[in-house]
């Protein structure tokens, strides 16, 4: 029944379709086209190319094309016809396109080129500033007819799109010849041998294919626009600004170039980037604005070498990531040529690369490694804001002439090389003792290198740089280098700790301490200082201290060996009085503390502890935490317990029938249950308590009275002994099994 209903629904509306259409079609009325204007757009087919290709178009004086003819003119102008297709013809009797023959010609069309094979050379600006120049095609060369040149902006501002593929046998490629157009790729031919600069720079070109690049000489590659280039510096680069300003996103540089011409690949989308073992120059803004470049890396020859010269802001303004390491031989790099980006880490090798002004400026540089103080310019490493660790090069100072300001100093530190960091201490090289600034004869002190960083300890913004030898384990004491406003050689934490036989740390008066030293001008300096619990402020490496022992503060006394560090020498003559010079090399004196945090140098402490002995009773004061790395184990008398007892008289000795209503305490940690405690005991031992009244929870002196505490049970009511619940869950198990039973028969 389903079906035919179904199927009559069918057949109808099939049938009244057909009516429909049938209907339609023959009540349909043809309007006008002029009146359905809609419809004149769909209806109206585009003009014909108009076609520009006989000879007598051309004005051809010499073996020039200087331009059209007035019959070429004429033709050009034809009403309607905005796509026009010039095509030379191989019967025109020239070989060059003229300079400037059709420069601002074809504004308003949108022109094709179809250049003949006997076309050898295109002049200067020959197309240029032609707004719709859409597309070029080159005849194909033979043996004897081949287009070899094409000369200065020849297509500058011409409004080429698409792909362009540039014959064979084609030599060279001019200045700015195909610059500020659309183009989307380009394609070299292997026959190139002179490329000038910015040849397809603003452009939207996101490929390229160099072709063998085996035979170009390049011109204009390091940024001055001239015909003459160092002949000792022949050989194969990529032109100044070759690629500036276009889409590129991966370039394969050609094999054999060994240098990158000067804004060559400026304000790209390169991804990343690997530079070739044979490139050793790149020139100036050669990647500047590449925002989507995060990975740079250096390929190495098998001797370790690579890259030798960055200029000036060839990197700035990308985004490069992670850790940059630079090889052997890396010479110098140019101002601002990294500035800008995302860089955490930077190892410079083992060839001390002279470091321009701002060279790393702006970047999240946590970590500097092999730095050599011979290389800096101004700012190197400012505004890091993440700056926390420093590894100098200490063995090998290298001196000479650097830089472009004509510092005369080998080896110091710049003005302004790390402000703006994270810094707290650095192991900083001994051979550095000058501490002036050099340009041009005008000297700078170095203090602002370290401005506005953490600082060695809280309270203070300056930065601890302990003097290191080349052997990079001893260290430089005679401290005759003064200190500058944000930074101090060598700086000691003092600290004396009191402390009692049971560890409490006691309160630290003032304690008076001699400092002897020998300062900058070589003389022997004696001053007096007092210290309070920790001197971050009077105390440097290699200073020798004495000090006399505080008195006891009230309720204490002088233990028995009131100093029991070994290294701390009793002066001659005085019961109270010790010194100690502060040498790094003995550890037990000087210690380091780590900051932690990811700094690799901490800071250096000498801990004095002075003993005492409590002579109150009572209750022990709990001292500082045993665990606390800078808090020294206390060093007890040997007369004193380890652990001492409270209860200084007997044992047996009553405990009186006060009513303390307190908790109460004993060798475990498990509640009493419902147990009444009217006082609190505390025992520290299992010896009989004697016959005192302690109420319900006294431990008693026989055996009847013993108190046993399952220690891994509640100690609350225990349950009721007897019989089993067993029995009656089988019974209730039956029951509900014939429930079921009865229940399943009934649904049948």
């Amino acid at each position: 029944m389903k079906k035919r209903i179904k199927t009559g629904h069918l057949v109808g509306g099939t049938a009244i379709a057909l009516v429909a259409a049938v209907s339609i079609s023959m009540t349909s009325v043809t309007f006008p086209q002029k009146s359905f204007p809609f419809g004149n757009v769909l209806s109206v087919q585009a003009a014909e190319p108009l076609l520009i290709n006989e000879v007598a178009d051309f004005d051809v004086q010499g073996n020039e094309v200087k331009g059209l003819t007035a019959a070429g003119n004429a033709k050009l102008n034809t009403p309607g016809h905005d796509s026009v297709i010039l095509h030379f013809p191989a019967t025109l009797p020239a070989i060059k396109i003229a300079d400037n023959a059709f420069r601002e010609k074809f504004t308003g069309k949108d022109v094709k080129l179809e250049l003949s094979e006997n076309i050898q050379e295109i002049g200067k600006c020959a197309f240029a500033s032609n707004s719709a120049i859409t597309s070029v095609t080159f005849g194909a060369p033979d043996a004897e007819k081949k287009l070899k040149k094409i000369n200065e902006k020849a297509f500058f501002s011409s409004g080429l799109t698409g792909d362009l593929k540039l014959p064979e046998h084609l030599e060279l490629l001019h200045e700015e010849c195909f610059r500020h157009n659309k183009l989307n790729s380009v394609t070299l031919p292997d026959s190139l041998t002179t490329i000038y600069g910015m040849v397809f720079a603003d452009n939207q070109i996101s490929s390229v294919d160099f072709g063998s690049y085996a035979n170009v000489d390049p011109r204009n590659g390091f940024g001055a626009r001239r015909w003459d280039i160092d002949t000792a510096l022949a050989g194969k680069m990529i032109a100044y600004g070759m690629f500036a300003n276009n889409k590129l996103e991966k370039v394969e540089f050609p094999e054999g170039i060994w240098a990158i011409g000067s804004h060559a690949f400026m304000n790209n989308d390169i991804k990343e980037i690997k530079i070739p073992k044979n490139v050793t120059k790149i020139y100036k803004y050669a990647f500047k604005d590449n925002k989507n470049l995060t990975k740079l890396e250096f390929e190495l020859d098998a001797d370790g070498k690579g890259i030798n010269q960055i200029d000036r802001e060839a990197f700035n303004g990308c985004s490069i990531t992670g850790k940059i390491t630079f090889p052997k031989d890396m010479g110098e790099m140019g101002s601002r040529s990294f500035a800008n980006n995302k860089i955490t880490g930077v190892d410079f090798g083992p060839d001390a690369p002279l470091i321009g002004h701002y060279s790393f400026e702006n970047n999240p540089i946590e970590k500097v490694s092999n730095l050599n103080s011979w290389g800096f310019e101004i700012s190197p490493f400012r505004n890091t804001k993440a700056l926390k660790n420093i590894e100098f090069e200490y063995a090998n100072p290298k001196s000479g002439s650097r830089g472009t300001f004509g510092q005369s100093e080998d080896n110091t530190i710049s003005p302004n090389a790390f402000k703006n960091g994270l810094l707290r201490s650095l192991n900083f090289p001994a051979y550095i003792n000058v501490l002036k600034y050099d340009i041009n004869g005008q000297k700078y002190n170095i203090s602002s290198a370290f401005a506005d960083n953490k600082g060695w300890t809280e309270g203070t913004n300056k930065v601890a740089l302990y003097r290191l030898n080349a052997d990079k384990t001893t260290y430089e004491t005679n401290n005759r280098l003064d200190d500058g406003k944000f930074y101090v050689f060598n700086p000691v934490a003092v600290k004396f700790e009191l402390k009692d036989q049971y560890g409490t740390v006691l309160p630290v008066t003032n304690i008076e301490v001699q400092r002897t030293r020998t300062v900058s001008d070589g003389s022997i300096q004696v001053t007096t200082h007092s210290a309070l619990v920790t001197d971050t402020a009077n105390f440097k490496l290699g200073d020798k201290i004495k000090f006399t022992l505080p008195n006891a503060p009230t309720g204490y006394e002088f233990a028995t060996n009131p100093v029991t560090q070994s290294w701390l020498t009793k002066v001659t003559g005085s019961d109270n009085d010790y010194e100690v010079t502060l040498d790094p090399a003995n550890t037990s004196i000087v210690s380091d503390v780590a900051y932690g945090d990811g700094y690799e140098v901490g800071y250096k402490q000498t801990v004095i502890t002075l003993n005492y002995r409590n002579t109150n009773v009572g209750p022990v004061i709990p001292g500082p935490n045993p665990g606390n790395p800078t808090t020294p184990e206390p060093n007890l008398s040997p007369e004193q317990p380890s652990t001492p007892s409270v209860d200084v008289d007997s044992q047996n000795t009553p405990r009186g029938d006060a009513n303390t209503d307190t908790t109460d305490v004993s060798d475990d940690t498990n509640p009493r249950g419902d147990a009444n405690t009217d006082t609190t005991d505390i025992s520290d031992d299992t010896s009989p308590r004697g016959n005192a009244n302690t109420g319900k929870n006294v431990i008693a002196d026989n055996k009847d009275e013993v108190d046993v505490n399952d220690t891994k049970a509640p100690l609350g009511k225990l349950p009721k002994t007897g019989g089993s619940n067993e029995s009656r869950f089988i019974l209730l198990g039956a029951a509900l099994i014939g429930l079921g039973l009865v229940v399943k028969k009934k649904i049948r």
